[in-house]
């Protein structure tokens, strides 16, 4: 048999039960063990400040143990600063719900929902049927016969007592012998099932609504991807905090912060709302005062070339969502005042002695390792403390095969759109260029399939169609193009942050160096140890093994190179 376990908030009005008759007053997470189904434990939720915290749960105690021994009871402090706001109750709630050893062979969960602000209890559904606490929802109330009956006696006592004192020198009537009310009523709802079909459907329309937004319009396939797009999806409806988005060239980061904009814009509570525009910067193509001036914004006179005032990139976007891409390139001295824009909402401009403040939301983007920028000193560690809460990779194309097709024709589509010329392929250069894409490296992901397809696309418009000769040539320009990368000199890369001995790098040959170079490149292209010792070991057993020991002689660690 399973165990029954139930989550629940304690209520400070409704648990209280500080009173001598309390026995048969209904207190609702007492009720829930003189119920069934036999509860094996108990989760309960409190707010450690609140007034009378200890005694309730002294209470609690006691009397679940007095009705019920064999359930344990477990408190948990769960403090909000303003128990009405959604962004902080959500989060808190999902935390816990993350961090808790959920084993659902052994036991079944239940969500108490009584208890607790009506915040807690919207929270209390989305996590349900969500499934991050997999669980049905527990509602208990009073029995209304009862409290009817109970009123019914003390209405007539209270006539009869009425009756006796016109009389006079009459003893008054006894007080009504009130039915015990403490047990209540218990209504178990499971989302799941057919009775509440509707609500779930109507909950998942919404949603997949959102997803196809941050998804532009696009139906993809790939399950990693859509996973993940599900959770940016909940964490943009419900929460203001900075959001990184992680990814190779290429693979869409700049075009989903527009979608999440768009959703921000359109959907989520008040406080994860956004009002103001949506304002994008490449911090790849700003350096030093320009940074500055482009980010905070500058006083007339503040450097040479400044002969007017600029209020800034974070000044534009005040009220809306600001998108840093490649926010890595950022020097030290902007990443500090950044930091204090985050944290203090305020900033001052180059040359003004006054500061200007700017309520933003803030996405970033990057393909590079902050975290190891950091160990090299090359990042504050407190900025990505705060830009790194909600942190996604976005997957290359190459590991989306099977988003290939659909992408092909959103791309044919937007062409249309721009060009007014409807446009598809034959249906022998379609079969082969979906058997090209869906093996190709696609080394800038995105941006190499749109300008394939626009390439094509422009070479085809008088016709409307995209014969095979197209694709043949297009293929072919490709392969040319990706060759050249592929067997271009690996010398620029830096193999001295892989190799963790100072001595075995000093006293490595030129030509070792150029052969390692090679071997990390196969890796971090491949992202498997697999892949990469096949094509590396073609012909050769134990290929795995073999590269194994080839990064390890040179005192390289597998796995460093494939997180790099």
């Amino acid at each position: 048999m399973k165990k029954n376990v139930v989550f629940g908030m304690i209520g400070t009005h409704l648990d209280s039960g500080l009173k001598d008759n309390r026995h048969r007053q209904w207190r609702p997470s007492v009720a829930i063990v003189k119920n069934d189904p036999p509860i094996d434990r108990m989760e309960l939720w409190y707010q450690s400040d609140s007034r009378n915290a200890e005694q309730i749960r002294a209470a609690l105690t006691k009397d679940i143990a007095d009705i019920s021994p064999e359930t344990v009871v477990r408190f948990h402090p769960l403090n909000f600063e303003n128990p009405w706001d959604f962004e902080e109750v959500y989060l808190k709630l999902y935390d816990f719900a993350k961090a808790y050893p959920f084993d659902l062979n052994e036991e079944d969960y239940y969500l108490h929902i009584t208890t607790g602000t009506h915040v807690m209890q919207v929270c209390y559904f989305a996590l349900s049927e969500a499934n991050i606490i997999p669980c049905r929802l527990y509602q208990t109330g009073e029995d209304l016969k009862i409290v009817k009956e109970n009123e019914r006696l003390r209405v007539e006592w209270k006539q009869q007592l009425k009756e006796k004192k016109t009389k006079g020198n009459q003893a008054p009537p006894p007080e009504p012998e009130l039915l015990d009310r403490s047990t209540g009523v218990v209504q178990i709802i499971d989302l799941k099932s057919e009775r509440y079909k509707k609500i779930a459907s109507r909950f998942h329309e919404e949603k997949a609504a959102g997803e196809l937004v941050l998804k532009s319009g696009i139906e993809t396939k790939n399950a990693t991807y859509n996973s993940l797009i599900s959770q940016i999806e909940e964490v943009a409806k419900l929460s203001s905090d900075p959001i990184l988005l992680q990814g190779k060239t290429g693979a869409g980061k700049s075009k989903l912060g527009g979608r999440i904009y768009d959703l921000k814009k359109t959907t989520g509570n008040p406080q994860s709302m956004v009002k103001g525009q949506f304002v994008e910067v490449n911090c790849a193509t700003i350096r030093g005062d320009t940074a500055m001036s482009t980010l905070f914004g500058h006083k007339k006179g503040s450097f040479t070339g400044a002969n007017t005032d600029r209020k800034g990139l974070l000044k534009e976007a005040d009220g809306g969502l600001l998108f840093l891409d490649e926010i890595g390139e950022l020097g030290m001295d902007e990443q500090t005042m950044l930091l204090k824009a985050i944290e203090d909402k305020t900033f001052r401009p180059l040359g003004s002695e006054k500061l200007e403040t700017s309520d933003f939301t803030l996405i970033c983007g990057t393909n590079q390792n902050l975290r190891r920028m950091v160990n090299e000193g090359q990042f504050r560690e407190d900025l990505l403390a705060r830009i790194d809460l909600w942190e996604f990779e976005l997957p290359p194309l190459k590991e989306r095969p099977e988003d290939i097709e659909p992408n092909i024709d959103y791309e044919l589509i937007s062409f249309t759109s721009e060009f007014g010329k409807q446009l598809r392929f034959s249906r022998e250069a379609r079969e082969k260029y979906l058997k090209f894409s869906i093996t190709a490296e696609w080394p800038s992901n995105f941006r190499d399939l749109s300008g394939s397809i626009r390439r094509m696309a422009i070479l085809s418009q008088q016709t409307g169609i995209i014969p095979l000769s197209t694709v043949a040539s297009e293929i072919n320009r490709l392969d040319n193009r990706w060759g050249a990368i592929n067997h271009a000199s690996p010398s620029a890369l830096d193999i001295s942050s892989f190799v963790r001995s100072t001595e075995v790098f000093t006293n490595m040959t030129p030509l070792e160096k150029y052969e390692i170079s090679y071997v990390i490149e196969t890796v971090r292209r491949e992202r498997s140890l697999k892949l990469a010792a096949d094509k590396l070991f073609s012909g050769k057993q134990n290929t795995t093994d073999r590269l194994r020991k080839k990064l390890l002689r040179y005192d390289i660690d597998p796995g460093l190179v494939l997180r790099h």
